[in-house]
C-alpha cells in the first residue's frame, strides 16, 4: 500500500476522537473553559444522557467576535505561548483542542459576548465548518449549545452506552467540578429536571452536603495539613463513614480532579488499623504540589498526571492523613443517627432501633420493636409489670431479665481476687480471668471535674504532628457494665459506652505492634517434640542470616534437609504459644518490604490479640473498669480495634429524652 497525507476532515474526526469519548468529555471540556474564562455561574443542561443535546452556560469574560473561527481551530489558545509555561500552567485548559474536536463530531450553536464589546455574536458550526455567524445582543458570557453528537461518525456513535449510563458519567464529572470550585455557583439539569445547584459562596462542606446529604457531611472530618513540599486540605471520613467502593475517595491536585493509583493506595494505607477488611476510607482531598513536580499534559483528557518522585510524594500524603487522623476523636456519636422526627425512619437513619410497645406511645413511632438479643419480635410487648412471659413461654422477674450490671466497688472480701495483675509480657494468660485489669484508680467522680463544659466529651491530652489527639476519662463515673460486655461511662451530658473486649483488644494489639517496630524480644516455650515446617528454597538459602533475629522472636530453628526448619521453641505472647508454622509468616515479614506481607502479619497479630483479650460475658470489677480505661487512653488508636470495629459510642442526654419524648 502507497502512503498518502490523509484528508483534513480525517484528520480531525481522528483527533477529535482522543479528546470527545462520550458526552461526558465534552461537558468537561466546555465547564473547563467556562472556568478559565472566569465565571462565577456554570449551567449544565443534558438530554438523553448528552447524546442528544449538552447545553453550557456561563457569565464569564466571553469570546470577541473576531475570535470565534479562530477559537474552533486546533491548537489555537490564549492560555499557553511556549512548552516552557507548562510548567506553570494554572488554568483547566491550554491545548486548544476541545472546541475544534467538539465542533467537528457535533453541531454546535455558539453565542457570546467579550466583557469590552457592546454587541455579541450567534455562530452556528457543524462538523468543524461555520455555517452561520451574526451579530446579536447578548448580556454576558457565552452559551454553548451542543446537538447530535457523533452524528457524522457512525462507528463511534454506535458504542455510546445507555442514556442512563451516560448520564451518570455526566452526573459524575459536575460532582467532581462543583467540589473543585466551591466558589462558583453550578447547576445541573438533566432532561428538563434540577439535580443539583451549588450556591457558590465557597464552602466546600456546603457542596458536599448538597452532593451527599448532610448526613455524609457530618461523618467527615476537616484538616488542614502541610507535609513540605506538599500541601492538604479538604475532608476524611471517620470510621462511620467506610463504603463497600472507593467512589469517595476524590483527589484533587492543583486544583485538577487526578486520578492517581499511588495517592490512592497511600490514602488507604494512611487508615490501616481503623476500617474493617473490604471496607474503604472517604475523602475529598485538594493537594498542592510545587507546578515543577507535575505534568498534566500526560493525557488527553488530563485526569492522569505525572508527578516528579511519585513514591516520595505518596509517602508524604500518607503521613499527612495518618497525622490528620490521629488527632481526631473518631469515636462513634450515636446522636447523630438518631432519627430527627416523628415520622417512619428509612433503615439509615439507625441500624438498631429499639422500643417497646408502652402506654401513650404511638404504635407509628419510627422504632422496629426487637427482644434483648437484637431479634425481630413477632408482636409488641403488651403489658409492663415486674413479672412477664416473653415471646418464647418463658417467665422471667423484671431484675432477672436486666442485662445491667453495676460495679461492685473493692472490699475486703474481692480485695484477695485483684490482687495480682498478671505480666502482660511475660507467659501469664490473662484472658483466662478478669483479675487482669487491676492497678491504680483513674476515674474521677463528675463532680470533681474542673473541666469547661464546651469541650469534646473525649477531649484531647495532648497535640503534636506525629501524635494522637488521645483521650480522657476524667470526671467520668462508672456506671455500670451492660450485658457484661459493654462499659458504661456518664459524663456531664454524655452517655459513653465503651466495649470491653475490643478495647482490650486494642491495648494487646498496640503492645505488640511496639515491640515488632522496636525489635524486641519474646519469651519462648520449648516444644516437647520439635515441629518440621516446609520452607521455601528462598528462605533456606537465607536462613543463616536470619536465624540470630528468629531467635529473638523466640523461635529456634535448625535446618532439617533442604526444604524444611525443626522448630524448637516458639514465641508466647500474652500467655499463648504460637503454632510452628507461624514462623514462616515471620521470616517472610523480615525479608520483604511488601506491604501485603506486612498487612498479613498485621492481621496475624491482630488475631492473637483477640484471642488473648478478655472476651464480652465477663464481670469486671471497678479497679479492672479503670485500669481498663487508662490503657485506654495509652493507645495511639482508642477508637477501634485492630480489626476496624469501633471501641466507643457516644449517646447524648439530649438524644435520650428525644427517644423517651421527654423532649420533641
Amino acid at each position: 500500500m502507497k502512503i498518502k497525507m490523509l484528508s483534513r476532515e480525517t484528520i480531525e474526526k481522528i483527533a477529535a476522537g482522543e479528546v470527545i469519548v462520550r458526552p461526558e468529555s465534552v461537558v468537561k471540556e466546555l465547564v473547563e473553559n467556562a472556568v478559565d474564562a472566569g465565571a462565577s455561574q456554570i449551567d449544565v443542561m443534558i438530554e438523553e444522557g448528552g447524546k442528544k443535546r449538552i447545553r453550557v452556560t456561563d457569565n464569564g469574560s466571553g469570546i470577541a467576535y473576531n475570535e470565534i473561527p479562530l477559537a474552533f481551530e486546533r491548537h489555537a489558545t490564549s492560555k499557553l505561548t511556549t512548552i516552557d509555561d507548562l510548567s506553570a500552567i494554572d488554568t483547566l485548559g491550554f491545548r486548544g483542542e476541545a472546541l475544534a474536536s467538539i465542533a467537528a463530531v457535533s453541531r454546535v450553536s455558539v453565542t457570546t459576548i467579550a466583557e469590552e464589546e457592546e454587541m455579541g455574536s450567534h455562530t452556528v458550526l457543524e462538523g468543524g465548518k461555520v455555517v452561520v455567524r451574526d451579530m446579536i445582543s447578548y448580556n454576558r458570557g457565552t452559551d454553548i449549545d451542543v446537538t447530535d453528537l457523533f452524528y457524522n461518525v457512525p462507528a463511534r456513535k454506535k458504542h455510546m452506552l445507555k442514556s442512563s449510563k451516560e448520564e451518570s458519567a455526566v452526573h459524575d464529572l459536575m460532582e467532581r467540578l462543583a467540589l473543585s470550585h466551591p466558589e462558583i455557583a453550578f447547576s445541573y439539569d438533566r432532561d428538563g429536571k434540577k439535580v443539583f445547584t451549588t450556591s457558590g459562596n465557597g464552602s466546600v462542606a456546603e457542596v458536599i452536603a448538597c452532593l451527599y446529604g448532610k448526613s455524609f457531611l457530618s461523618g467527615m472530618r476537616e484538616i488542614d495539613v502541610t507535609n513540605d513540599p506538599m500541601k492538604v486540605r479538604g475532608y476524611i471520613g471517620d470510621i462511620t463513614q467506610t463504603r463497600g467502593r472507593r467512589d469517595r475517595q476524590i483527589f484533587f491536585l492543583n486544583g485538577r480532579y487526578v486520578r492517581n493509583r499511588e495517592l490512592s493506595h497511600s490514602f488507604e494505607s494512611a487508615y490501616e488499623g481503623y476500617l474493617m477488611n473490604h471496607r474503604h476510607p472517604s475523602g475529598i482531598l485538594f493537594i498542592t504540589l510545587p507546578g515543577h513536580m507535575i505534568d498534566v499534559n500526560m493525557h488527553p483528557a488530563k485526569t492522569v498526571v505525572g508527578i516528579l518522585n511519585e513514591s516520595l510524594v505518596g509517602i508524604l500524603f500518607r503521613q499527612g492523613i495518618r497525622s490528620a487522623l490521629r488527632a481526631q476523636d473518631l469515636s462513634v456519636d450515636l446522636t447523630n443517627q438518631m432519627p430527627s422526627s416523628s415520622k417512619t425512619s428509612s433503615k439509615s437513619d439507625l441500624d438498631i432501633q429499639m422500643t417497646v410497645d408502652l402506654p401513650g406511645i404511638s404504635p407509628d413511632d419510627p422504632f422496629t420493636s426487637v427482644d434483648y438479643q437484637g431479634r425481630k419480635k413477632d408482636s409488641p410487648v403488651k403489658t409492663v409489670s415486674s413479672e412477664f412471659t416473653d415471646l418464647r413461654g418463658q417467665h422471667f422477674v423484671a431484675e432477672e431479665r436486666s442485662s445491667f450490671r453495676p460495679v461492685s466497688h473493692n472490699t475486703d472480701q474481692n480485695a484477695a481476687k485483684i490482687e495480682k495483675t498478671p505480666d502482660l509480657e511475660k507467659g501469664e494468660n490473662p484472658a483466662k480471668s478478669a483479675d487482669f485489669l487491676t492497678r491504680g484508680p483513674l476515674i474521677v467522680s463528675a463532680s470533681s471535674s474542673q473541666e469547661d463544659k464546651s469541650i469534646n466529651p473525649l477531649h484531647p491530652v495532648g497535640e503534636g504532628e506525629n501524635q494522637s489527639k488521645g483521650i480522657n476519662f476524667s470526671g467520668c463515673r462508672v456506671v455500670g457494665q451492660l450485658f457484661k460486655t459493654y462499659v458504661l461511662l456518664e459524663r456531664e451530658n454524655d452517655i459513653i459506652m465503651i466495649d470491653q473486649h475490643a478495647a482490650h483488644e486494642a491495648f494487646y494489639f498496640e503492645t505488640l505492634r511496639r515491640k515488632f517496630e522496636n525489635n524486641e524480644g519474646f519469651d519462648a516455650q520449648t516444644l516437647l517434640i520439635p515441629v518440621p515446617v516446609d520452607v521455601s528454597k528462598k528462605i533456606m538459602a537465607d536462613f543463616n542470616d536470619l536465624e540470630a533475629s528468629l531467635q529473638k522472636l523466640g523461635f529456634e530453628c535448625d535446618v532439617f534437609g533442604d526444604d524444611a526448619l525443626m522448630v524448637r521453641s516458639v514465641p508466647v505472647l500474652f500467655g499463648n504459644p504460637l503454632e510452628a508454622h507461624a514462623v514462616v509468616l515471620f521470616i517472610e515479614s523480615l525479608t520483604a518490604s511488601d506491604d501485603t506481607l506486612r498487612r498479613d502479619l498485621y492481621y496475624r497479630i491482630a488475631t492473637m490479640a483477640c484471642k488473648s483479650a478478655i472476651k464480652g460475658n465477663m464481670h469486671l470489677e471497678e479497679s479492672e473498669i479503670e485500669t481498663l480505661l487508662r490503657r485506654l487512653e495509652s493507645l495511639a488508636n482508642p477508637f477501634t480495634c485492630p480489626h476496624g470495629r469501633p471501641i466507643i459510642l457516644r449517646l447524648s442526654r439530649y438524644a435520650l429524652e428525644k427517644l423517651f419524648k421527654r423532649v420533641v
